[in-house]
């Protein structure tokens, strides 16, 4: 799997320029990248790289451990 085969993404976003370091080791985008990367983006839920849809961590609060969850959660596609 590579980033041009995903529909959306869900980052821990414990920080915001995490995000932005995230698409560049992922390989989204090469090292330096990333602003550009995000800029040139919508990152909404109907847009064209949905990112963190809930808002991420960065939006409900830092759950420690419990924050790899809300990913999870947010994303169970229904049967």
């Amino acid at each position: 799997m590579k980033p041009a085969d995903l529909d959306l993404v869900q980052f821990y976003d414990d920080y915001p320029v995490i995000v932005t370091m995230q698409y560049e080791d992922l390989g989204f985008c090469g090292k330096g990248e990333g602003p550009a990367f995000v800029q040139s983006r919508t990152l909404t839920r109907d847009g064209s790289l949905p990112t963190n849809t809930s808002g991420g961590q960065l939006s409900v609060g830092q759950a420690g451990a419990a924050g790899g969850y809300i990913g999870l959660t947010e994303n169970r596609t229904p049967n």
